[in-house]
């Protein structure tokens, strides 16, 4: 019997591994599957992102993810995020461009675009880090997520997960501005990703030395959660 290997994406660095340095100083950007990076002669080397990913495409910025979606009603969108836009395919060769100008990351600045099953539909979210998680719930409208129990929240990764949406690496405003907690793995209420200050949500601190403990990725696999982080790799479930 043939054996099935299931593919299970490591985090890579997007300017690639550097190891003339000591592992604590290899840079901590990153692309979760290697999206933005390329291997040539076994040499992971930059690629930021394209300027041009299909005909009539709106941006010049560089492309930093893209994912396909079928909606509760099963229409297909392919959205596209760049540095700073994100853009959704409506007809062939059309693009809605929305965000404009209103995204503040660059090519160092991963991109998660992750969905999530709630009590009335499945939905978008989109994190890079820097800004406030934004939703998607029609194309063209990527509205500010509401984060009740937080003035605001944001992350440098950020995953669906058994109902909740999941952010690592998290910059968190309770009122009094924005804390960053790089160790910590913070999961909303099940079935509504609006709410964090619930019973059902809750954060985790996986904290090893202030070198190895941020969050880099989170990959759902099976009925686990594989947490990868800069000097370690966790399971959860």
């Amino acid at each position: 019997m043939a054996t099935n290997y299931v593919p299970t994406p490591l985090p890579a660095p997007i300017g690639g591994l550097d190891f003339s340095k000591t592992e604590n100083l290899i840079s901590l950007a990153h692309s979760q599957d290697m999206e933005n990076s390329l291997i040539i002669d076994a040499e992971i080397i930059d690629r930021p992102g394209y300027t041009q990913v299909a005909a009539n495409f709106p941006s010049s910025f560089p492309v930093m993810e893209g994912v396909e979606f079928g909606d509760d009603i099963g229409t297909l969108h392919i959205i596209f995020a760049t540095t700073r836009t994100m853009n959704t395919l409506t007809l062939p060769s059309t693009w809605l461009e929305s965000v404009t100008n209103d995204l503040t990351g660059d090519a160092t600045n991963p991109v998660f675009i992750v969905p999530l099953e709630s009590t009335s539909s499945e939905v978008l979210y989109f994190s890079n880090g820097v800004d406030k998680i934004r939703k998607w719930s029609t194309p063209g409208d990527w509205s500010l997520l509401t984060t009740t129990g937080f003035t605001s929240l944001k992350a440098g990764c950020m995953a669906g997960w058994k109902g909740h949406l999941l952010l690592g690496d998290t910059i968190e405003d309770s009122g009094g501005g924005d804390v960053a907690f790089p160790f910590r793995v913070r999961r909303s209420e099940v079935g509504d990703a609006s709410v964090w200050n619930s019973t059902s949500a809750g954060a985790i601190n996986l904290v090893e030395d202030k070198s190895n403990s941020r969050v880099m990725s989170m990959i759902p696999f099976k009925n686990v959660l594989i947490v990868y982080k800069a000097g370690s790799i966790y399971q959860l479930s």
